[in-house]
C-alpha cells in the first residue's frame, strides 16, 4: 500500500494536471466571454474532475469519482458504476441548480438601457427647461 507522503504527492500532482486542464479549456473558450455556456462548461468540468470518493470500500483514501466510476463500470459491471457514480451525478446536479440560480441573480442585476440614442440635438425647449431649473436653485 501506499504511504501517506505518496498519496498526497499523487492528489497533488493530479489537483495540477486539472488546473493546467482548467487553463488550457479556460484559453479554448476565451470566444465565448461572458457566456452562460463558458461558464457551464467549465463549471461541469471542474465538478467531474474535482469529486473524491473512496477508492476502495473498506479503505479511507480517496480517487477522483469519474476514475473510480469508469474503471468499475469497466471492469467489475454495469452497475458497480453506481458506487462512485452516484455522487458523482448528485454533485453535477446540485452544481447545475446553484449555477442556475446564480445565473438567474445575474441576470435580474443588470439594468436594461434606458437611454435611447436619437443621433439629434437637444431641442431648445429642453434646453431652456435645464437652464431655468439650474437658475432657480
Amino acid at each position: 500500500m501506499y504511504l501517506d507522503q505518496e498519496y498526497l504527492y499523487g492528489w497533488l500532482a493530479y489537483l495540477t494536471g486539472v488546473v493546467v486542464l482548467f487553463a488550457c479549456v479556460w484559453y479554448a473558450t476565451r470566444f465565448m466571454r461572458g457566456s452562460p455556456l463558458r461558464r457551464l462548461i467549465l463549471l461541469l468540468m471542474t465538478v467531474t474532475l474535482i469529486v473524491p470518493w473512496t477508492a476502495d470500500p473498506d479503505l479511507n483514501y480517496l480517487a477522483p469519482a469519474w476514475i473510480i466510476a469508469g474503471s468499475e463500470a469497466l471492469f467489475d459491471n454495469a452497475t458497480a458504476f453506481w458506487r462512485a457514480g452516484f455522487p458523482l451525478v448528485v454533485a453535477q446536479l446540485c452544481a447545475l441548480i446553484l449555477s442556475a440560480f446564480a445565473e438567474i441573480m445575474l441576470y435580474s442585476k443588470r439594468k436594461p438601457n434606458k437611454k435611447k440614442r436619437t443621433g439629434r440635438k437637444q431641442s431648445n425647449a429642453a434646453k431652456t427647461d435645464k437652464a431655468t431649473s439650474q437658475h432657480a436653485a
